[in-house]
């Protein structure tokens, strides 16, 4: 009769014995979360403890577990207490897991369970696999909190840097321009992380980086009593050749026809100047004649970079076409010239 429904099977309740004795400790005795993984998703993980603390917050930390129920895990026997066999395709997966991954045994019979937290360092190899002591006095009951707790560490309360950011990007959004200065110690040293992490962060926030297009004003900070334009000096000129490439999206945040100068100074600084004179109409400006040829790839780099981030923000092409006349514009081409450069 047996035959014509479903079957449990013996090894299905030793599993769900392991299972539920430690769900039971968990919840019971540590009075953490645990969360069972469907068995069709387990390639090696039973279940996740969600870590609560005394006053009953849940912090998003998380323990994964796989469980192995049955006398058999009990008969090899070290100093200290038994030997888990592996598999490598497990090991791999530990390994590659993004939060700490404990070994649970128990025993059918008592319930009793022990633990211990999977590293490679722990395992030694076998034959064909892999092997890994689980101590007896890491007996899983209220007395392990603490232990558990330290492989996640405690909770941090970010908060107050959530409202930091939050106040930043309000700020940055209520802004005309975002000035940004480039200390001399970055650009003698050839550090171009800061300006870089800067923008990553904008990026990270679509509606912000779309706000900020055009508004963006990258300085030199350090040469203010340097008679020499940035263009003359070589630190300058090998941070901007190293910087270029790298930041990418200099048309789109620093492009605007009322405030051109970070893409003056940055091009300018790629290139060989021919002459200089100061603008008839306005002796605090410079008229600057360069070479265009040596900016033919930096151009074309930075416009395939625009459309890049136009298209990741669905952009309208007209608009995209705005920004690339502003960014030629402020490189002293004309709008022909800027639209038969985006062709």
């Amino acid at each position: 009769m047996s035959s014509k429904f479903p079957t449990y099977l013996k090894s299905n309740n030793t599993g769900d014995i392991g299972v539920n004795a430690v769900s039971t400790i968990v919840n019971d005795e540590l009075k953490f979360i645990f969360k069972r993984n469907n068995a069709e998703y387990d390639f090696g993980i039973d279940g996740y403890i969600e870590i609560v603390t005394d006053q009953g917050a849940v912090t998003g930390q998380v323990i994964a577990t796989q469980i192995k129920c049955g006398e058999s895990f009990f008969k090899t026997k070290t100093q200290t207490g038994f030997t888990f066999y592996g598999e490598i395709k497990h090991l791999n997966y530990y390994c590659n897991a993004i939060f700490p991954v404990i070994i649970i045994i128990c025993h059918p019979e008592s319930r009793e369970c022990y633990w211990e937290f999977f590293t490679v360092e722990k395992t030694e190899k076998t034959k064909d696999n892999w092997k890994l002591n689980i101590p007896k006095r890491n007996k899983l009951t209220v007395n392990s909190k603490a232990a558990l707790i330290d492989l996640v560490g405690e909770p941090v309360d970010f908060s107050e840097e959530a409202d930091q950011q939050w106040k930043m990007t309000k700020a940055f959004k209520a802004a005309d321009f975002v000035h940004y200065a480039i200390p001399r110690e970055d650009i003698e040293s050839g550090n171009i992380k800061p300006l870089s992490e800067f923008f990553n962060r904008i990026l990270l926030n679509d509606e912000l980086a779309i706000s900020l297009q055009g508004k963006i004003e990258v300085a030199v900070a350090g040469y203010h009593f340097d008679k020499r334009e940035l263009w003359e000096i070589r630190d300058v000129r090998r941070w901007a050749k190293k910087a270029e490439p790298k930041i990418k999206y200099w048309f789109f945040f620093c492009a605007n026809p009322k405030n051109n100068s970070t893409l003056i100074w940055l091009l300018t600084c790629l290139t060989k100047i021919i002459s200089v004179e100061h603008d008839s109409s306005n002796t605090n400006k410079l008229k600057i004649e360069y070479d265009p040829r040596p900016l033919v790839d930096v151009i074309e780099r930075n416009f395939h970079y625009l459309n890049e981030l136009t298209e990741r923000f669905e952009i309208p092409i007209e608009e995209n076409k705005r920004i690339s006349n502003d960014s030629m514009l402020a490189l002293g081409f004309s709008l022909e010239d800027a639209n038969s450069a985006n062709k």
